[in-house]
């Protein structure tokens, strides 16, 4: 899909369909994309839970603010 036509809210979407209740995988290119993500899956709805990102941004206040746990280190 192209830049700006809503990829992330189709995921959202899937994600409540297809697994409401279970773990969902999603892979991002970019740090950025991440907090976008968390935070439009917020908005969709997609709360509760435990959240992970495994990325560089360990301690970074937007996703600490959005309840997501952050490591460098594969669980």
């Amino acid at each position: 899909m192209a830049c700006g036509t809503g990829k992330t809210w189709v995921a959202a979407g899937a994600a409540a369909t297809l697994a409401a209740h279970e773990r969902v995988l999603v892979l991002v290119p970019t740090l950025d994309l991440l907090v976008q993500t968390v935070r439009a899956w917020h908005r969709a709805g997609r709360v509760g839970g435990n959240q992970l990102a495994v990325c560089s941004l360990a301690g970074d206040r937007a996703l600490g603010d959005a309840g997501v746990q952050a490591t460098m280190s594969a669980p």
